[in-house]
């Protein structure tokens, strides 16, 4: 996995959900959702399925795509 940044970014900005965005807002809640679900059931394990570590960053990447939006180029080749 190679991730690439544009420009240095250390806050949480740039996500600005406009009316016209709630497709993209449910998304993006829903993959948030998925993310704290996994750290809170498996931040005590010693081995983590390939199955959930795939869906975890599959939201991971699709979360830092919606903030960074063309700053940021994320490949898992």
């Amino acid at each position: 996995m190679k991730i690439h940044l544009k420009k240095k970014s250390t806050k949480w900005t740039g996500l600005d959900f406009r009316h016209e965005d709630l497709d993209l807002a449910s998304d993006f809640v829903t993959r948030l959702s998925s993310c704290y679900r996994y750290i809170l059931e498996n931040n005590e394990e010693d081995l983590v399925s390939l199955d959930k570590e795939l869906n975890f960053l599959d939201s991971f990447i699709f979360m830092m795509d919606v903030r960074h939006k063309i700053s940021l180029k994320i490949s898992t080749k």
